[in-house]
C-alpha cells in the first residue's frame, strides 16, 4: 500500500493559515477565509474567542469555465467546531489521495490557554503537536476588528494597493442568526501580480457578528471562476470536550520525525 509521508516545515506553511489565533501580547486577529495556494477560498478560518461555542460544516463550491468551454466545478467539504474556552478544530480534508482512492483528511486542534496546536491524522492514527516557544502572553482584548476579506497570501504592501469599494447591503438572517450581508469589489490594479489589465474581484459575504465567521459567500474572479461558500448544520450548542483532545488510540509523533497520513 502506498504510503504518504509529511514533513513538518514545508507541510505547516499552509497549515498555519486555517486558523486565526491571536498573537502573544497582540489585539485579536480578524475573522477571514481560509485560502487555497491558488487563493480560491477552500473554508473560513475560526477565530479565537470565548463564549461563543458552535459546531458546522462548511462546504465551497468552486466553478472555473475553460476557453474551450469546458466547466470544471470541485466541492471542498471540512468541519469546523470551538468551544466556551475558545479552543478550536478544523477537519479538512487534504489535497492527496489514499491509496484506495478515498479522500485523506486532517485535524487541526487549537488551545488558546496552551498554545500548543495539534495535527491529527484519522487515516494513520497519528498526530503531531506544536508547542509554542518564548513566555506565555495573553492576547489583549479588543472589540472584533472587522473581517479581512483578501487572499492571506497577498503580503501587507500588496494589500494596501487594492482598491475595495464595500456596499453595506444590510442585516439579514442565515439559519436564523442575525448577519450583516456586504458586497465588495475589489481591484488589483496593473502590474500588481504580473497582471497586463486590472483585476476585478466581486465578493457578496453574509457574517455573523456574534459569531465572528462567514456563514455565506459568494466570490467571482476571472482567474480562477466564480466560488460558493455556505455553512450548514450549524450547531449553537458545546461540542463534545473528546473533540478538542487527541484519541487514546493515536501515537503522538515527537521530534522532527515524518509524520505517517495514510
Amino acid at each position: 500500500m502506498r504510503r504518504v509521508i509529511l514533513k513538518l516545515a514545508g507541510f505547516m506553511t499552509g497549515l498555519l493559515l486555517l486558523q486565526a489565533p491571536a498573537a502573544p501580547g497582540q489585539a485579536r486577529i480578524p475573522a477571514s477565509f481560509s485560502w487555497s495556494n491558488d487563493a480560491t477560498m477552500d473554508g473560513i478560518a475560526i477565530p479565537v474567542i470565548p463564549a461563543a461555542p458552535f459546531s458546522a460544516t462548511v462546504e465551497v463550491e468552486t466553478t472555473h469555465h475553460l476557453p474551450d468551454g469546458t466547466t470544471l466545478t470541485q466541492k471542498r467539504t471540512s468541519k469546523i467546531a470551538r468551544d466556551f474556552r475558545g479552543r478550536t478544530r478544523q477537519e479538512n480534508e487534504l489535497p492527496l489521495p489514499a491509496a484506495n482512492g478515498t479522500k485523506l483528511t486532517q485535524v487541526v486542534l487549537y488551545d488558546p490557554d496552551t498554545r500548543i496546536r495539534t495535527l491529527l491524522f484519522p487515516a494513520s492514527h497519528n498526530a503531531r503537536q506544536i508547542v509554542p516557544r518564548g513566555p506565555f502572553q495573553r492576547a489583549v482584548e479588543t472589540t472584533n476588528p472587522p473581517p479581512d476579506t483578501l487572499p492571506l497570501l497577498l503580503s501587507q504592501n500588496l494589500r494596501s494597493l487594492v482598491t475595495i469599494q464595500s456596499e453595506n447591503l444590510g442585516i439579514d438572517f442565515v439559519d436564523h442568526m442575525e448577519v450583516q450581508h456586504a458586497r465588495q469589489t475589489q481591484t488589483f490594479p496593473e502590474m500588481l501580480i504580473g497582471n497586463d489589465k486590472p483585476i476585478i474581484v466581486v465578493l457578496e459575504y453574509w457574517f455573523s457578528p456574534e459569531l465572528q465567521v462567514f456563514l455565506r459567500a459568494n466570490r467571482d474572479d476571472p482567474r480562477s471562476g466564480s466560488q460558493m461558500l455556505a455553512v450548514k448544520d450549524l450547531r449553537r450548542e458545546e461540542p463534545d470536550d473528546s473533540l478538542f483532545q487527541i484519541p487514546p488510540d493515536y501515537k503522538l509523533v515527537e521530534g522532527d520525525q515524518p509524520v505517517r497520513v495514510n
